[in-house]
């Protein structure tokens, strides 16, 4: 998984946000293929505290994430069909968006071979 962080990654404010990749498009002998292996990746708790120096007010800081959404991708390098599920922070439900339809739907069913990009909120805690 590669992680993109906005430009406040590298001051001393932390992001919000950060977007993590799942390489799925690998190159053979000058042709593009889907790579379908799935992925382990965490819906709760992704600690980056001990990957990130931390300076001033922000040596103490927990960097803690949790997943917020995920891209799915379906198909092959041709073409395909995106799917994305979200959590409502209302009711902290999950929610799967397919085209026109969205509906509920459990964590259980979030870690596929079809994800393909994360998008993680870091979690609040009481310091802030």
């Amino acid at each position: 998984i590669f992680f993109f962080f906005n430009d406040t990654a590298t001051t001393e404010i932390y992001t919000e946000q950060i977007v993590g990749s799942v390489r799925c498009v690998q190159e053979t002998g000058g042709r593009s293929s889907k790579i379908d292996n799935f992925v382990d990746f965490p819906i709760d708790n992704l600690d980056l505290s001990k990957y990130v120096v931390k300076k001033g007010d922000n040596k103490g800081e927990e960097l803690i994430y949790d997943l917020i959404a995920i891209s799915n991708h379906f198909g092959g390098v041709g073409g395909g069909h995106y799917t994305a599920f979200g959590k409502n922070f209302k009711d902290e439900d999950w929610y799967e968006f397919d085209d026109n339809r969205v509906s509920k739907t459990s964590k259980s069913r979030l870690k596929s071979t079809a994800a393909y990009v994360l998008f993680y909120q870091k979690r609040k805690n009481d310091k802030n």
